[in-house]
Order: C-alpha cells, then sequence, then structure tokens
C-alpha cells in the first residue's frame, strides 16, 4: 500500500516515534538520492532517531536478474555512466 504523500508518512513517523519507536528502517529502495532526499526531509522534520536503509542483498545472477525485470533498474547504465567516478560510486552505491 503506497502512501498517500511523503508529508503523510513523516507524520506517521513521528507518530510512531512518540509512542516508543526508536528507530526507522526503510522500505527497499534502489535510488540512493531518494534515500538521501528521505533522511533530510525526515531530518527537517525533527525525527532524530537513526534511518537505516532496507537493503536487498543480492548473491545470485538470478536474484539480480529478477529485480532488474521486476523493478526496471537499469543497473547496467549506472555500471556503464559511473562506474568511474568516485562521487557517483559513492552516491548509487556500486
Amino acid at each position: 500500500m503506497e502512501a498517500p504523500s511523503l508529508d503523510s508518512d513523516i507524520h506517521f513517523l513521528k507518530e510512531k516515534i512518540k509512542n516508543g519507536a526508536e528507530y526507522i528502517i526503510t522500505q527497499m529502495f534502489f535510488d540512493n538520492l531518494k534515500f538521501f532526499a528521505f533522511v533530510e526531509k525526515c531530518r527537517k522534520g525533527l525525527i532524530t532517531v537513526s534511518i537505516i536503509p532496507g537493503l536487498k542483498p543480492i548473491a545470485t545472477k538470478k536474484q539480480l536478474n529478477l529485480i532488474l525485470h521486476r523493478f526496471s533498474v537499469d543497473f547496467l547504465f549506472f555500471c556503464r555512466h559511473f562506474s568511474k567516478n568516485s562521487l557517483y560510486i559513492f552516491i548509487f552505491g556500486i
């Protein structure tokens, strides 16, 4: 189920923290920039608990192919275009 908006997510996260949550674990994501933007928005909303990225370790080629097709991720695009630049490697987590 998708939240109506990021602002709605932030509102409910604040409620969860108010009721005792000590950290946040995000959903799995493929775009680090969106994660960084989410963290920034949380901090601006005065959410100070730890925010742990939801990651999926990829151990086999089959898992990689499944993710690439199911989520329309163009992993090879990132590898070809960004793998020689250390800043992009950091940003995209390659």
